[in-house]
């Protein structure tokens, strides 16, 4: 109701990120925007906060619940979506926590797959859901205590959590493609591939597979 209120009714460029609502704007127009967007919280009887980190001003990097936006590079309109440092240092903390103690416990152990899921997608790569389909295996578990492969694959979520890249959004695509990959590993002989298909959906045809041993 309030997203179309901002959107339909005031003209604002405007979304909602779960709780949270982004307000965008020219440079002219950001003091007319943001009284607006509070004139829209009053009138409707909402509460809202009018100092601190969620009356942020105006920047090309907003933040909204644990996720930041990067609009540094509009030339290139891209978007740059990634976690805020404070949820990657809270999340390395709660990991190295659980890996120092040897042991995670079954809520904490849910709560963290959770937190994680979330923060896990605006990280580029998969090696997120390997870990959390472990941390879901651990959790149902008959013991609390972390075994060596679940150390391994948390120390390298911290890794990732560290380096992990920004999900990328382009505006100046023309064109959709769509890729889709699949990979095998054998462990005892150290051996694995790499499958790739490319495909164009508008003219619904298979356009050039893809194949790479490692």
């Amino acid at each position: 109701m309030l997203y179309w209120i901002a959107v339909k009714g005031v003209k604002l460029i405007a979304t909602n990120f779960y709780a949270d609502f982004t307000l965008a704007s020219p440079p002219s127009l950001r003091e007319s925007a943001k009284n607006s967007m509070e004139l829209v919280f009053m009138l409707t009887g909402w509460d809202f906060p009018l100092s601190g980190k969620k009356a942020a001003e105006f920047d090309v990097i907003c933040k909204a619940l644990v996720v930041q936006f990067d609009f540094s590079l509009p030339r290139d309109l891209v978007l740059k979506v990634s976690n805020t440092e404070a949820r990657r240092n809270e999340l390395i903390s709660m990991i190295s926590g659980a890996i120092g103690n040897g042991r995670l416990e079954k809520h904490a152990c849910l709560t963290l797959g959770g937190t994680l899921g979330f923060a896990d997608s605006f990280l580029h790569g998969r090696l997120g859901s390997l870990l959390l389909k472990r941390l879901s295996e651990h959790a149902y578990g008959r013991s609390a205590k972390l075994d060596e492969e679940l150390v391994h694959s948390l120390t390298a979520m911290v890794d990732r959590l560290k380096i992990g890249e920004a999900r990328l959004v382009r505006a100046g695509a023309k064109q959709k493609w769509f890729v889709f990959t699949d990979a095998s590993y054998e462990p005892e002989t150290l051996t694995g591939g790499l499958g790739r298909v490319l495909l164009d959906y508008r003219k619904t045809r298979f356009v050039v597979w893809l194949g790479a041993d490692c």
